[in-house]
């Protein structure tokens, strides 16, 4: 960060809150709240995030946990974000945000007009961030070879299950069964998911069944 001269860094996203704190959450799969964390010049991180996570965030290495009450529409924690920002790095902050390639900011663009003008312009800290993140500790570096082999044992296994006649969402669901047995978590192979709508032929349109499981129908 010194290098880049930056005093402060904003990250939004999955990806790199999880990174800089070791929050994991389901919550990341709903749009409705956006989550922060601030990365100072020195000290530890400071998350900014809605109240529903801020016993779960307690639990990790940072000491500064700051919530607001989400959603919020008015001000979803863009003051607190602001006002934490100028406290860690002061009014004349250099400010970076990750906005480079495989990058996206996780709140309205309205609230991101918003956070500008209350504390000016950002630079571009995507290559800070994604050269501390090329750097692999050997645990991490074990984790993904164990994690890269699920994988391809469970690919190795396909043929077991894979026919002309046989539904693609079972296929899918066959799919968690070897991985999540051989030690993985979630998986979404890309040719289905028993959670998601298949999308075939023109015009496909999905509607949720009673159950509450999603189903596929074709428009006419």
């Amino acid at each position: 960060m010194a290098t880049a001269g930056v005093d402060v860094m904003i990250v939004c996203t999955e990806p790199e809150v999880r990174y800089f704190t070791g929050f994991h959450t389901p919550f990341w799969q709903s749009p409705t709240r956006p989550w922060f964390t601030v990365i100072p010049a020195t000290g530890k991180p400071v998350a900014v995030i809605p109240s529903i996570g801020g016993p779960s965030m307690s639990a990790t290495w940072l000491d500064d946990v700051r919530t607001w009450s989400s959603p919020q529409p008015e001000d979803d924690g863009i003051s607190l974000l602001a006002d934490t920002v100028r406290e860690l790095a002061g009014t004349d902050a250099r400010i970076g945000m990750p906005m480079g390639p495989e990058t996206h900011v996780r709140m309205p663009l309205a609230d991101v007009d918003r956070l500008r003008a209350m504390l000016g312009d950002f630079v571009d800290v995507t290559d800070v961030v994604r050269s501390l993140r090329m750097v692999k500790t050997e645990r991490e570096i074990e984790k993904h070879r164990v994690i890269c082999g699920i994988v391809s044992d469970a690919f190795d296994r396909l043929p077991e299950i894979l026919s002309t006649d046989r539904d693609r969402n079972a296929v899918a669901a066959w799919w968690q069964r070897p991985t999540r047995g051989l030690g993985g978590s979630r998986t979404f192979p890309t040719f289905a998911a028993p959670d998601s709508t298949t999308t075939s032929g023109p015009k496909p349109t999905s509607c949720f069944t009673e159950s509450g499981t999603r189903a596929t129908r074709r428009s006419p």
